[in-house]
This record gives structure tokens, C-alpha cells and sequence, in this order.
């Protein structure tokens, strides 16, 4: 394996983002410390059917990790939520395991992030603003529910569409538009689901206005990946401020 010899002193963290996903590699950069390098490869699948290619993604990563060649890595995140609400819990973790046996560096996908998130929080009962089409919002509830998690309430923003490509058009803003229409007085906690909706920039003024702890897929994939190579990840809004300021 090869080591790189001047960058990630601290660590070599790789990320695997949807193919057409313009906003993992921009949100992992903002929340990334010094001395950590991070590379990324992309997931492809040709189908033009989005269930097809969420499918595609987790089924063949095993084939894409094989794309980083002799680059010796620390820890791999698997950036695509749906593809985990897709294949439901015990079908993803077995292949985990089966990619991490082949590799030899443990797989983080995000969704184990967000669960490991939650449990640390003792959140129980989750307010989720999410962008996907209708059949993979119904998919994300029940998978968070079978966890023994409670979605109280869940708000959608609109895509106009059942591919999930659309959702790469979105902001911030459209995540906090519509968690404002949302009665989360029961909730726990606010989690912003999809790697593909911009969503750093929601959170400070998300936990603001609700008073809650707010997460997000790129943000407890990123934090979880920064543990497993030692490093606490910071909790300052006003350094992810800055970070996001020069992107």
C-alpha cells in the first residue's frame, strides 16, 4: 500500500458520493480538520431508474472502492442515505462486512452515523425534512422506525419529480422553509436526511429557532469518520461557518 508522503499526516479518510452529487465533497471539505486528506470516488450505475441506481451503488461498492488502487486508506463513508433506506438494515450490514473483509478499513455509511448519532444524543423521537421522492420517504420512515426510533413528524421538500437528481438543485434555505411549517414539539431531535441537499448552512439557524439538536447526513458521517482515526470532531458553529464563508 502507499502512503502519501506530504498530506493526511493525521489520516486518509475516503468518501464514495452518488455519481451526479455535487454537495458531499463541498460539505466533507467545510468540516474536515487540518492534517486530514480526504479522497473521494464517485458511484456509478447507468440505469436511469433512481431505485435501480441506489441499488447499484451499495451492490458494486466493493468493485468502485477498488478504483483507490494501492492508496492506503484509513476509513471509508459511504455518503448515500437512500441507498440504506433502500436495502434495509440487516442486507446493509452483511455487506459491510463483506466489503470491509475485502478491503481491510472499516465502512461507515451514513445512516449508521446518523443511528450512532442519535443514541449518543438518547434521542428517541426524530423530526425529519427530507427531499426524496414519495417511495423513498415512506422507505426512510419505516427504516428509522424498525430501528426503534419514533418519527413524529416529517416534512418533505418538494422535488417535482420522482428522480432523486432533482434533489441536487436544492439549498439550504428549502430545508428550513419547510421545517418551519413542521410542529416538532414532541420531537428529540431534527435530522436533515439526504447527502445530496446542501443542509450545513440550516443548522445553526435550525437549532435556533427549534431549540433542538440538529443533524444531517454529511454531518454525522463526517464526525463519525474523524472518531474512527482518533480525532474528536469539532462541535463550533462559527468554525463551520468560516468553512463553509471559503467554499
Amino acid at each position: 500500500m502507499v502512503r502519501p508522503s506530504e498530506y493526511g499526516a493525521r489520516g486518509i479518510v475516503a468518501i464514495g458520493t452518488p455519481q451526479g452529487n455535487p454537495t458531499v465533497e463541498q460539505e466533507m471539505i467545510a468540516l474536515r480538520p487540518d492534517g486530514v486528506s480526504l479522497v473521494t470516488a464517485r458511484m456509478y450505475s447507468p440505469s436511469p431508474d433512481p431505485k435501480k441506481r441506489l441499488a447499484d451503488y451499495l451492490d458494486d461498492l466493493a468493485e468502485t472502492l477498488e478504483h483507490f488502487a494501492e492508496l492506503e486508506i484509513d476509513v471509508f463513508g459511504f455518503a448515500c442515505t437512500g441507498s440504506t433506506y433502500l436495502r434495509g438494515y440487516t442486507s446493509e450490514r452483511a455487506k459491510v462486512a463483506e466489503i470491509e473483509h475485502r478491503h481491510d478499513y472499516p465502512v461507515i455509511t451514513a445512516a449508521a452515523a446518523i443511528e450512532t448519532e442519535l443514541r449518543a444524543l438518547n434521542a428517541k423521537r426524530m423530526a425529519i425534512v427530507a427531499p426524496y421522492p414519495s417511495w423513498l420517504n415512506e422507505m426512510g420512515i419505516r427504516y428509522w422506525e424498525e430501528r426503534g426510533f419514533k418519527v413524529e413528524v416529517f416534512g418533505r421538500v418538494a422535488l417535482h419529480s420522482s428522480d432523486t437528481y432533482n434533489i441536487y438543485g436544492l439549498s439550504s434555505n428549502d430545508a428550513l422553509h419547510v421545517l418551519d411549517e413542521l410542529n416538532i414539539r414532541n420531537a428529540d431531535a431534527v435530522l436533515f436526511s439526504g447527502t445530496g441537499m446542501p443542509s450545513l448552512r440550516a443548522l445553526e439557524p435550525a437549532q435556533e429557532s427549534t431549540g433542538l439538536p440538529v443533524l444531517s447526513s454529511n454531518l454525522c458521517l463526517a464526525r463519525q469518520l474523524l472518531r474512527t482515526i482518533g480525532i474528536e470532531p469539532s462541535e463550533s458553529r462559527a468554525e463551520l461557518q468560516q468553512a463553509l464563508d471559503r467554499l
